[in-house]
């Protein structure tokens, strides 16, 4: 998982860092570390994204219907994805989901 999606998942669900790391019993300091790319973000960040609800899968009803054709298709491309293609694919859906974003709040 990229810094960059990380974040944006965090800012998204309205936590602070500080917040995230009691969630996940880590340190504020941590977080910050993994969102500038100080430190990789590990592995086992997306199950426990996932098990929060901020990350889906296609097979997921929590995955809304209205997200664009393109985030759904990157969603299950990522389900099959090997671990190093995992990171440019959340950078994808990333920049969708900020264009979207962007459109909406004009």
């Amino acid at each position: 998982m990229s810094p960059l999606f990380l974040k944006f998942l965090r800012e998204v669900n309205g936590l602070t860092q500080q917040q995230l790391g009691e969630t996940l019993q880590k340190s504020q300091s941590r977080i910050a570390e993994w969102e500038s790319g100080t430190h990789k973000v590990p592995r086992w960040m997306r199950h426990e994204l996932a098990a929060m609800g901020w990350i889906v899968n296609t097979n997921d009803a929590r995955l809304p219907e209205k997200q664009p054709k393109e985030v759904r298709q990157l969603f299950k491309q990522r389900n099959t994805a090997p671990d190093e293609e995992i990171e440019a694919i959340d950078e994808q859906i990333l920049m969708i989901l900020l264009a979207k974003s962007n459109r909406s709040a004009q």
